[in-house]
């Protein structure tokens, strides 16, 4: 997955979206519309707020290539992360 396609489903998940409502979203280009709706801020915004808060979220080790990484996780799974050199 690439990092916007993450960052729009972090958006869906916060504005309290399911799965398949999220799914929808997406594909249809309406990310912008919800965001604006609820937090009154455009994607490119929001973006730019994840971008800047995922310095702030916990380190963690993934499982299979003990690699670290930090990011926005729901359950057990990342939603977005970043790798941490």
């Amino acid at each position: 997955m690439n990092l916007e396609w993450e960052i729009e489903e972090l958006a869906c998940l916060a504005c309290g979206k399911s799965e398949e409502e999220t799914d929808n979203i997406i594909n249809s280009a309406c990310v912008d519309d919800m965001l604006y709706e609820k937090y009154e801020v455009s994607f490119d915004q929001y973006f730019a707020i994840v971008k800047d808060l995922i310095k702030f979220t916990s380190i963690t080790e993934t499982a299979l290539l003990k690699t670290k990484c930090q990011g926005f996780i729901n359950g057990n799974e990342f939603i977005v992360k970043q790798e941490i050199k």
